[in-house]
């Protein structure tokens, strides 16, 4: 089996060699390096857009953070930015009716806050109840994100 995988990678190796030059495969790294830097260039800050649109209102100046439903956070708040902890829903009775968030940035600062209400599943989205609770995400800010 040794003699036969030895063969084997010997062969691929002798094949890849005659069909790529040494000058094809730096041209194909250069080219697949700039392109790398080009996408991070022009579109690093879009993965970020989405995440400031559900910024409904900001909150700018010397206090920043969020100040969830009854003072609670939500157990289990999801790494993503917007998601469900387990067994809750968003909830819009809080002052956000269009998306349940809103986001805050301190002065000086090159992080914002994204802020979400949430109720527990069964309850209406549209009223307010004593276990209602939020999440916090922490971000850098980006061009599109500072208001």
């Amino acid at each position: 089996m040794k003699n036969f995988l030895d063969n084997l990678t010997k062969a691929t190796s002798i094949n890849l060699a005659r069909t790529t030059t040494r000058r094809k495969a730096v041209a194909k790294m250069a080219g697949s390096i700039i392109t790398g830097i080009i996408g991070l260039t022009f579109f690093s800050d879009k993965a970020f857009a989405a995440s400031c649109d559900m910024c409904e209102r900001w909150g700018v100046g010397s206090w920043c953070g969020c100040g969830p439903p009854n003072g609670d956070y939500c157990p289990g708040c999801p790494s993503t930015v917007g998601g469900n902890p387990s067994g809750y829903k968003k909830s819009y009775a809080w002052g956000y009716s269009s998306t349940g968030c809103w986001c805050s940035s301190c002065s000086g600062s090159r992080n914002y806050y994204i802020c979400c209400d949430y109720t527990k599943t069964a309850n209406s989205s549209t009223r307010q109840y004593s276990s209602d609770c939020g999440c916090k995400w922490t971000l850098t800010q980006s061009g599109y994100c500072v208001q």
